[in-house]
């Protein structure tokens, strides 16, 4: 089932170390849908970000562009308006950046109110 256009937005909403060099955050934060009819969906997001072959310790990290990374975690629905009012569910969440491009793949399911 299509829903139509959507716009994006990304709240961070924290970031922990855990102490491991390639793996070095767990990032959290809240991911809002606006679609075309008005109506929202808000999900919350965990996951951990990775960086293969240690890319965030490269030289020149703290002035360069978009070192590649990837994501695996989870994401839960937390609110929604319109159509989405009243919507539960929650799934996976993969993601993958390189330079200025960022790959975001959500698997999981969305059940709507009757």
């Amino acid at each position: 089932m299509g829903f139509g256009d959507v716009t994006e937005t990304f709240e961070s909403t924290g970031s922990t170390p855990t102490g491991d060099p390639q793996c070095a955050t767990i990032s959290t934060g809240l991911q809002t849908n606006t679609f075309a009819d008005g109506s929202t969906l808000t999900t919350s997001d965990v996951y951990l970000n990775c960086f293969p072959g240690r890319s965030n310790l490269a030289t020149g990290t703290a002035v360069s562009f978009g070192n590649p990374s990837t994501g695996t975690g989870t994401w839960t629905v937390e609110e929604g308006t319109g159509i989405f009012a009243g919507a539960t569910g929650g799934g996976t969440v993969f993601t993958r950046a390189a330079g200025d491009v960022l790959h975001i793949t959500y698997e999981g399911t969305i059940v709507l109110a009757d």
